[in-house]
């Protein structure tokens, strides 16, 4: 699901720097970038360039989407503003990890999504001037996005694996799998886990 935390994560990282920190665990970094890449790539930076802004991390960061750069800023900016009000929502804050994916419908709303569609779509002028490598940048993100829209489906439906909707959903998951922008396979362990499948 997109859940965007750049700024606040270089914010809190900065502190931990500042303060003497000689090592990192983080569990926020499971491999979802199609809709995690701002937060995972300025804290890998930060971690690497530890006088960096935030901005210039992020300028660095949306240059490898090319002409395309702008839009994808104002995706992702959208998502960090909606993840900080998701933090401050009941149904969010006040479950646990594992009860969080229940809420997922009521939170991600169709609302959300379309408003989050026609971000990407102000590409549309622009797309053919992106070279091949940006674009498919670009399609990992709206790949993130269609995975997002599928999760609610599903969780909506019920159990996973039960539904049409879950079964679309894994379908779409073997599809994109192999181009990485989201660790399905991690995801898909960690529902099981959280008893997703039964």
């Amino acid at each position: 699901m997109p859940y965007v935390i750049a700024h606040a994560l270089a914010e809190d990282t900065r502190w931990q720097i500042r303060n003497g920190m000689r090592a990192t665990d983080y569990d926020c970094l499971q491999g979802y970038w199609a809709v995690m890449g701002p937060t995972d790539y300025v804290l890998g930076r930060l971690l690497w360039e530890t006088d960096a802004t935030t901005e210039d991390l992020l300028n660095e960061f949306y240059s490898a989407f090319g002409p395309l750069g702008e839009t994808v800023r104002a995706y992702y900016d959208y998502w960090e503003d909606f993840t900080a009000r998701l933090n401050g929502a009941p149904l969010f804050a006040d479950h646990k990890r594992n009860e969080r994916k229940a809420a997922y419908p009521a939170l991600y709303t169709e609302e959300a999504f379309s408003k989050a569609h026609a971000l990407l779509a102000e590409a549309d002028p622009v797309l053919a001037t992106a070279s091949t490598e940006e674009r498919e940048r670009f399609r990992n993100v709206e790949l993130g996005l269609t995975h997002a829209e599928l999760m609610v489906e599903a969780l909506k439906a019920g159990k996973i694996m039960a539904t049409d909707a879950g079964k679309k959903l894994m379908a779409f998951r073997r599809e994109i799998a192999p181009r990485n922008g989201a660790n399905v396979y991690f995801l898909t362990d960690k529902e099981i886990g959280y008893r997703l499948f039964e």
